[in-house]
């Protein structure tokens, strides 16, 4: 009995009423165990913009979207399936961090705060809702030791240190800006969270007044007086905790090899707005351009 073949979505159906047991190997057999026994995931790539949004009904299983944050935006999900049903996403994000990226009020992060996303890199964000999207469950992958919707695991560190090791000499003027990092909108969202910010470099060996000094926003939280007359080494520690939405507590600490004397520790109480950008400026006061010379810049996220 002859076989009637049909081709559906690249592969032969066999019409109704025919066998298929008398027909020749069907020459898309090896395509049809690829797509069964290992199937290629669909990703999209949605558009950013002021609001980059993530349509879970132009995905089929898996539910993956692959962007670059490429200006200050909102991330946003459409169409998500009634809460007769669980769902799950994954997004692969790009330079997290190179600008101020928000999330909306569902979004409720297993380890308690946002995290803080690579400015140069890839993070994978995973995330699941059991409700239609009121709520969605999200965690930052580091290394497995979270699993989404698990209550005992732990959560990930909130990020690893944001370490700059380049030489910056003071350009001309005073006070002279040296190294900045920038903590993004929303980065310490809970009171406790803070953050450790160490500079340190060399100074220029003649006698003009310098003094090196790190700012959290309009709020310097350290500002020391450097040794004249010696190519001294120095380093500066500032710590800053969150304490409200709009309030800080940072103590500072301060060495120099050299150095006269001891500094003892200042406290400060910065008054940012933590629902913006924050800048963390490192700079100093000087007579003369490179009297002052900055060799790395560290910042790391506690709590």
């Amino acid at each position: 009995m002859a076989t009637t073949f049909t081709p559906i979505y690249a592969f032969d159906l066999i019409a109704s009423g025919d066998t298929g047991w008398g027909a020749s190997r069907n020459a898309n057999a090896t395509d049809m165990e690829n797509e069964l026994a290992r199937p290629r995931v669909v990703f999209l790539s949605p558009t950013v913009g002021g609001t980059t949004t993530c349509d879970l009904s132009q995905t089929v299983g898996a539910r993956i979207f692959a962007f670059t944050v490429s200006q200050a935006t909102t991330v946003a999900f459409t169409n998500v399936p009634s809460a007769s049903f669980s769902a799950e996403i994954a997004l692969l994000i790009t330079n997290g961090s190179a600008f101020a990226l928000s999330w909306p009020a569902s979004v409720s992060w297993l380890g308690g705060v946002a995290p803080v996303l690579k400015v140069s890199g890839t993070d994978l964000v995973e995330m699941r809702t059991k409700d239609g999207g009121t709520t969605w469950f999200a965690a930052l992958r580091a290394d497995r030791r979270f699993q989404l919707g698990s209550s005992t695991a732990q959560a990930a560190p909130i990020t690893t240190p944001n370490v700059d090791n380049t030489t910056t000499a003071s350009g001309a003027g005073s006070p002279a800006n040296l190294k900045s990092y920038v903590l993004p909108a929303n980065a310490l969202a809970a009171n406790g969270q803070g953050l450790r910010i160490r500079a340190w470099g060399t100074t220029a060996n003649n006698a003009n007044a310098k003094a090196i000094r790190i700012a959290f926003g309009a709020t310097l939280v350290a500002n020391f007086t450097l040794a004249i007359n010696t190519a001294a080494a120095w380093v500066v520690e500032a710590m800053v905790y969150r304490t409200g939405a709009a309030t800080q507590d940072a103590v500072q600490f301060y060495g120099q090899h050299s150095s006269a004397s001891a500094t003892g520790p200042n406290i400060t109480t910065p008054a940012e707005t933590l629902s913006g950008a924050v800048t963390v400026q490192c700079s100093c006061t000087q007579t003369s351009a490179s009297d002052v010379v900055q060799e790395g810049f560290m910042v790391e996220y506690i709590g």
